[in-house]
């Protein structure tokens, strides 16, 4: 025994040094020069300008300790251009290369000692950089070093790596060369930024983010293309790209644009700095940009500091400290189409002191600050945008030149599959021009081109009518509700605005008749504005109608025409009549669509006798101009009726319906009783009353007495399970683009364009019924919700109660305390074994086999020598 011990010891021992011994080469072996940051470069080569990190990994070997015995240098081609360029392959600005050797930890010096690197360059290579050290004896070591490849290069490179030290005379030798070759994409007006090779994927050229993270984003692959960029150019950002803990400086007039959904966000750990910094000009549109985890403190997500202007458009700031901060900057900044929410402060602050103007409109800002949202300092306006639900301009603009009256009234749709909002600048020519998938249309027909704003509210909900809490009647929209205005210092001489009506079947059918564009009342045609200034219409007015507001002063309407053939609704705006040109193109929202008639839509109106009262239940899909209802009650069907409730307030609106109960326990039995809804309008009239329906009463129902058993009761046969009853919510009603809320929960409205970043408002409602002559809260939701009963209630009986025993026909037996007791399946009692210990052990624990444990370890021992051996054979 003793024996096969030691001969086991011994071969163990053996296979260890064997694989420390193939460790120990393999590590020796690995002098090499790699790439290491990117890691690798895009399909179609690294771009010119790309900065590149590498590391080099050699063996010292001095052979004297004259000082110094170690030289390192870096060398890459010295031209980078085809043709007569000149330019060399690699940038000499930015060059960086580490100080101490990576696996030594001892010093370099930057530079050459006695020309080595110099006198040593082979034809065509130019020396970069390099560094020198004294090694008192052998060693591995490794260096790194970066440099950006030169913007005008378009040729591919090799990067060489020589290695020099002192012979025995003190003499300069080369010991070792490394190479790596680099495939180049050249530089060109549209270039492409990802978070890696796979990222960039077919798109040239394409920059990555390197290993460094300096001032002024170098590092970044995004500080890399604006350095590689011409003025005006264009750079997309691919995908989610992630920056560093320095601000990326733009300091060239290019565009800086997101590519389909794309995000900007940070993975540093220092938030003290902005992410991204204009100084000379540009543009950042279509992207998400957002801070990341920082949270203590936030960062500015956009800092402008710029003599020439700079225009923030179509994007989401989200989640920063400031969305955007305007420093003295000279130029004029634009801000429009953004959303701009939930950020810790101002949405968008100019800092104080003498410097350009800035226009912030048509964006979503609200939920940032507490308080003002946008601070100007007193250069510029922030008229034309969305700060929430009934929330004046001038408590959310503050130092800026606003009028109450030019804020929309709806927030802007978000954009789908980009960032930012529904919203743009169109050219006016003399040729229609569509936007939003061809759905509104502006042309003049005198006059020199123009820009007008159009923003996209969309439509089917009371969140898409612009000002819908201003208690006004309501259009069924047949095309998504817009807000059109001049942009600033335009000179207009007409607007012909065009809409199309084609939402669905019922807009088209019901508009092309002769109630409506196929009669000649032109007054008639549905395409519709509203005045939220002057109250120059009443409500929703049609464009060619004479506006019927309180501030018409007796204008008329403008020209109207129908084009059935193409589905359109077409108005020219001029300073003929309302709405004006020069008068209303500042603050008017328009759409196409239908009158709602005043009242109700009823979906349902039951009345049902339960034990000692009758239980009315209705349900509406749509209320318009509707303040509330009262019941009627009679004895006979022919009336009279009498109001037996005081007024129950209504919670529906034109989009969404309600759900009602009341319970009437001033009953007889044995009678039938006949029942009315009257509607209430909101000047307190009566408008309509809907039923009647009838129930007949019977006599009351006794009172049920529990008798308890006291002692269990066995079933001697198989039970028989019940099936518990679920109770859902009733089943939804639609109308077209309207959804209507079913059942009893609290009613919740989600605000606010529909997204994934989008800003969720609620707000809850409630209703009040009349029960045996109070009132109780009623409420509904807002969407159609189907629900289960709680396990509380109806749909699972509590473990262990009276109801379970009922549902499954299975006794539970109480002790004496009235405590239940367990059976031996459901409460099992160990019992311990004659012995005293278990009988036999769990069948999944089993005792440790030591002879195949030792069998399997000297297996593995065994086989990883081999590989090792392997390994080393092939390498070398």
């Amino acid at each position: 025994m003793r024996k096969h011990f030691w001969s086991i010891s011994s071969i163990i021992t053996a296979l260890a040094a064997m694989l420390f011994l193939s460790i120990g080469i393999i590590r020796a072996a690995a002098d090499e020069l790699v790439l290491i940051a990117p890691s690798e470069c895009p399909s179609n080569g690294c771009a010119a300008g790309q900065r590149l990190n590498f590391q080099v990994t050699f063996t010292a070997s001095p052979n004297t300790s004259t000082s110094p015995n170690t030289q390192v240098c870096v060398y890459t081609p010295q031209d980078g251009q085809s043709g007569a360029g000149s330019n060399p392959w690699a940038s000499a600005s930015d060059i960086w290369l580490s100080g101490s050797g990576i696996l030594s930890g001892i010093n370099y010096t930057d530079g050459e000692t006695s020309a080595v690197c110099t006198n040593n360059a082979q034809p065509g290579q130019e020396w970069l950089t390099g560094a020198y050290a004294t090694h008192p004896t052998s060693v591995n070591d490794s260096l790194e070093f970066a440099f950006n490849v030169n913007p005008s290069t378009d040729l591919d490179g090799i990067v060489s790596v020589a290695v020099f030290q002192t012979d025995a005379g003190g003499s300069w030798e080369e010991v070792a060369n490394f190479s790596e070759s680099i495939i180049i994409a050249p530089a060109a007006e549209t270039a492409y930024v990802g978070q890696s090779a796979e990222d960039c994927g077919s798109n040239s050229p394409c920059y990555i983010n390197s290993g460094d993270d300096e001032p002024g984003g170098l590092g970044t692959g995004l500080r890399d293309a604006v350095m590689a960029a011409n003025p005006d150019s264009e750079i997309l950002i691919l995908n989610d790209y992630v920056i560093k803990d320095s601000t990326v400086l733009i300091d060239k007039d290019v565009t800086l644009r997101g590519f389909e959904d794309a995000m900007i966000t940070t993975i540093g750990i220092d938030c003290s700095q902005p992410m991204l910094r204009f100084t000379n000009g540009g543009k950042v549109s279509d992207l998400t940009i957002n801070d990341g985890n920082c949270a203590s403190p936030s960062r500015n997500l956009i800092e402008i500091d710029s003599p020439a202007d700079v225009a923030v458009e179509h994007n989401t700031l989200n989640n920063g400290y400031r969305g955007i901060n305007i420093k003295q900057n000279s130029g004029h900044i634009t801000v429009a189409f953004n959303q701009i929410t939930k950020n810790v402060d101002y949405g968008v602050y100019r800092e104080s002191g003498l410097g350009g103007e800035i226009s912030v409109f048509a964006n979503n800002i609200f939920n940032n600050r507490t308080g003002y949202q946008v601070n100007c300092t007193g250069y510029g306006t922030a008229d034309h945008n969305f700060w929430g639900d009934d929330v004046l301009t001038t408590t959310s603009a503050l130092n800026c030149l606003v009028s109450n009256g030019k804020r929309l009234g709806a927030p802007i749709l978000l954009s789908t599959g980009t960032a930012g909002v529904e919203a743009l600048r169109q050219q006016v020519t003399s040729t229609t021009t569509f936007a939003f998938n061809n759905q509104v249309g502006v042309r003049h027909t005198v006059g020199g081109d123009y820009n007008v704003i159009i923003v996209n509210h969309g439509h089917g909900e009371s969140t898409n009518s612009p000002f819908f809490n201003a208690n006004v009647e309501q259009i069924e929209p047949c095309s998504n509700f817009y807000d059109v205005f001049l942009e600033e210092n335009s000179a207009a001489s007409n607007l012909v605005l065009s809409l199309k009506y084609d939402l669905n079947s019922t807009c088209t059918n019901t508009i092309e008749t002769s109630a409506y564009c196929l009669g000649v009342d032109t007054t008639q045609y549905p395409l519709w504005w509203y005045d939220p200034q002057n109250d120059v219409t009443d409500g929703w007015d049609t464009t060619g109608q004479n506006p019927g507001g309180a501030g018409a002063g007796g204008a008329s309407g403008q020209q109207t025409v129908c084009d059935t053939s193409n589905n359109l609704i077409s108005v020219t705006i001029d300073n003929t009549g309302r709405p004006g040109l020069s008068t209303d193109m500042f603050f008017t929202p328009f759409a196409a669509g239908l009158p709602i008639p005043e009242g109700i839509q009823l979906s349902q109106f039951t009345a049902t006798f339960k034990a000692t009262k009758n239980d009315l239940k209705w349900i509406t899909s749509t209320e318009n101009n509707v303040k509330g209802f009262h019941i009627l009650r009679s004895d006979s069907e022919a009336g009279p009726y009498v109001r037996v409730t005081p007024l129950i307030n209504a919670i529906g609106d034109t989009y969404i319906g309600g759900v009602y109960n009341y319970s009437d326990s001033d009953i007889d039995f044995v009678k039938t009783y006949y029942y009315k809804i009257e509607v209430i309008n909101k000047e307190g009239d009566s408008i309509s009353t809907h039923g009647p329906v009838s129930v007949l009463t019977t006599t009351a129902t006794p009172t049920k007495t529990l008798t308890r058993t006291p002692y269990p009761t066995y079933t001697p046969y198989p039970t028989r399970t019940a099936t518990p009853y679920y109770y859902r919510s009733p089943t939804s009603y639609y109308r077209p683009m309207t959804s209507t809320p079913q059942g009893y929960p609290t009613q919740v409205r989600t605000y606010g364009p529909a997204a994934s970043s989008t800003p969720i408002r609620t707000s809850t409602q409630s209703g009040t019924a009349i029960v045996g002559g109070s009132t109780t809260p009623l409420t509904t939701s807002a969407y159609p919700v189907e629900t289960n009963a709680s396990a509380a209630t109806a749909a699972y009986p509590v473990p262990g109660s009276e109801d379970e025993q009922r549902l499954t026909g299975t006794a539970i037996a109480v002790s004496d305390s009235g405590t239940p007791q367990g059976d031996e399946e459901n409460n099992p009692t160990s019992t311990p074994s004659p012995s005293g210990e278990d009988s036999m052990p769990h069948p999944g624990s089993r005792s440790i086999q030591w002879p195949f444990l030792g069998i399997g370890i000297l297996s593995g021992l065994f086989l990883v020598g081999m590989a090792s051996f392997i390994l080393v054979k092939v390498r070398f």
